[in-house]
């Protein structure tokens, strides 16, 4: 199996295996192997970072909303996610390492396939301050990466247009990388209507 983050005892960052049997699809050439990307929102986010950083079994990733520095996030987050975070790491002071450890923003340097990263600029739950640590860092280490904005956005994207727009780039991401059109080739990025 591959180290992706996961809960094993109670802590973050166990073993687990992506899909019910680790490479089954795989094996059965019902998934080429050469071609498959990952996608995620807020906990999903994180886990595609976490598993581009730790695993080569995909292409490309596109990664929402997700906390990528646990110990920055500590300081940003609303009580919400101050709890969650509380629940699954421990006491912040006691558990430091634990913060840091489980942090996909430190999976990075291994990051060689290109990732995607999509944020609301109003959310409270995971600020887009984390969005913009995980690109600082992606460029510091020349990986191929893309930060889409969208204004007015919480946690979560709510505005049609931006829905739209977010998933049509990742099928898009998806196109080029993973060498396979999602329709006929003529997907190309939203526009929204004037």
């Amino acid at each position: 199996m591959d180290r992706v983050a996961g809960r094993e005892g109670g802590r973050v960052g166990g073993r687990v295996g992506v899909g019910a049997r680790p490479g089954a699809g795989v094996r059965e050439r019902a998934v080429d192997g050469d071609r498959v990307g990952i996608f995620g929102g807020s906990g999903g986010g994180l886990m595609t970072v976490n598993a581009l950083g730790n695993s080569d079994r995909f292409r490309a990733g596109a990664a929402f909303y997700g906390v990528y520095d646990y110990e920055s996030f500590v300081d940003d987050t609303d009580d919400v996610g101050w709890q969650l975070l509380k629940r699954e790491l421990g006491d912040f002071v006691a558990d430091l390492d634990a913060y840091r450890d489980a942090s996909p923003i430190r999976t990075v340097p291994d990051i060689d396939d290109p990732l995607m990263v999509l944020h609301g600029e109003e959310d409270a739950r995971v600020p887009i301050s984390q969005s913009e640590q995980l690109v600082a860092e992606l460029e510091k280490h020349d990986a191929r990466h893309e930060l889409r904005r969208y204004e007015g956005e919480p946690h979560g994207f709510g505005e049609l247009d931006h829905v739209l727009d977010a998933y049509t780039r990742v099928a898009d991401l998806f196109a080029k990388y993973l060498r396979r059109l999602p329709d006929d080739g003529s997907s190309r990025s939203y526009e929204p209507p004037e």
